[in-house]
Formats: C-alpha cells, sequence, structure tokens
C-alpha cells in the first residue's frame, strides 16, 4: 500500500479545501460562448474562512487607478495579499488582460 504524501508538504493543502464550488452558489451564463459563474460573496466567504477578514487575513494594498484616453479608461494595479501559515504572501493584480 502506497503512504498518501502530507498534502502540506506537496503544496495542495490550501488546493484541496476550495477545489470543489458548490453548485448552489453558481450560475450559468450563456454570453461569450457559455461558461459558470461563481457568486462573488461565496467566494469571499470561503477566503474569509481560509484566511481570515478582508483587510486582515487577506485583501488589497497599494492600490493604484490611472486615468487614461482623456479619462474614458481607467487602469487598475494593486498587490493581492493572504495570510498563509503565518506569512502573507503577495501578488501583483492588474485590470489589464494579457
Amino acid at each position: 500500500m502506497q503512504k498518501k504524501e502530507d498534502t502540506k508538504s506537496t503544496g495542495l493543502d490550501l488546493w484541496e479545501r476550495v477545489e470543489t464550488t458548490d453548485p448552489e452558489f453558481t450560475t450559468k451564463v450563456t454570453q461569450r460562448g457559455g461558461f459558470t459563474a461563481i457568486g462573488a460573496q461565496y467566494q469571499i466567504k470561503n477566503a474569509t474562512s481560509l484566511f481570515g477578514p478582508f483587510g486582515h487575513g487577506f485583501g488589497v494594498k497599494d492600490e493604484l487607478y490611472t486615468p487614461i484616453l482623456n479619462d474614458t479608461l481607467i487602469v487598475y494595479t494593486a498587490t493581492f495579499f493572504y495570510k498563509y501559515y503565518n506569512k502573507f504572501p503577495s501578488k501583483p493584480c492588474n485590470n489589464k488582460s494579457d
């Protein structure tokens, strides 16, 4: 019998805690080829249960809104952070699509 590896050591512990979405909190979207949208409040609730309250256990910082094209478009940049095993990793985020 093969021993199951500790998911914390493989980095999958967080993934396995959130990989399944309750279908009750999803909506079918028929635009742009169709997809399933997950309710924003459901996602925030899950993040709060994992990391703690928004602004303390997870959130955004260093937000910057830059108007361009004669103020017809806003470029948004920020840093997303979250608490994970008493550390605060972060990742840049923005509203552009690459």
